[in-house]
Order: C-alpha cells, then sequence, then structure tokens
C-alpha cells in the first residue's frame, strides 16, 4: 500500500465516490486546500482506495484533517488498513508543518473510531455544519 499527494486530476474520482456515499454537497475543487497539494491518496497496485485532506491554519498550530472518502467497493481489511495509513500521512504532514493540534469533526461512526484508534478524543456527539459560498 502507498501513499502520496492528490493530483488535480484526482478530483473527477473524489466526486464519484462522494456521490456513491450519499454526499449531498460535496466539497467543490476550488474549496479544498491549495487544490488538493493538502491531499492524499491511497492505493494498492494501480487501485485507489481512500483519500483526505489537511487544512493548515496561518495563525495558529492547529490543522483541520478533513474530507475523508474512500472507494465503496473496497472494504473489509483492506479498507482499514488503508485508512490507517490516510492518518499516519495526515499527522505526518501536520508535524512536519509544525501543526501541533489535528481537528476533525466527522459523521462516519467508521472513521470515527479509525481515528480513535490513532489517538483523537471525541469531544462531542452532536454538531452541525455550515457552509456558505461567497
Amino acid at each position: 500500500m502507498e501513499a502520496r499527494k492528490l493530483i488535480e486530476s484526482d478530483y473527477e474520482q473524489l466526486m464519484e465516490w462522494w456521490s456513491k456515499w450519499g454526499w449531498k454537497f460535496p466539497p467543490l475543487q476550488g474549496f479544498l486546500p491549495d487544490n488538493g497539494t493538502c491531499g492524499f491518496m491511497i492505493s494498492e497496485g494501480n487501485i485507489n482506495i481512500c483519500a483526505g485532506f489537511l487544512y493548515k491554519m496561518s495563525n495558529a498550530p492547529i490543522g483541520w484533517f478533513t474530507f475523508p472518502i474512500s472507494n465503496s467497493y473496497i472494504r473489509g481489511e483492506e479498507r482499514t488498513r488503508a485508512m490507517d495509513l490516510l492518518i499516519t500521512e495526515i499527522e505526518n504532514e501536520a508535524k512536519e508543518c509544525g501543526i501541533k493540534y489535528l481537528y476533525s469533526c466527522l459523521r462516519n461512526q467508521s472513521m470515527i473510531e479509525r481515528q480513535k484508534e490513532h489517538g483523537y478524543v471525541e469531544s462531542g456527539k452532536n454538531y452541525t455544519e455550515l457552509l456558505k459560498v461567497l
């Protein structure tokens, strides 16, 4: 299994994944950090398995790990290993950038459990996500 930085042409596949998982409003490409350069794709062979993004705050040592998504056809242990690698890659990138705190806001219980396995602490049960495109 390998990790790589996302490239612009990955966005089409991410849109397919978000649609397949029922995301009503997947993130617009311009909304993603650095047009994907702070995103990672995990794959095995020529099959992409999952991806996620890291936003880097410029005025505090905080990063936001967000929009984790996976290929819905990959299940079980293979997807678990890929998600673990994704979390590790995001954390390593954050450390290299001087980030000391990673924030994540999720609804997907499986990803919540994956992050807890990596030492993330759940701070609440309910939240509201709001977004306005200016």
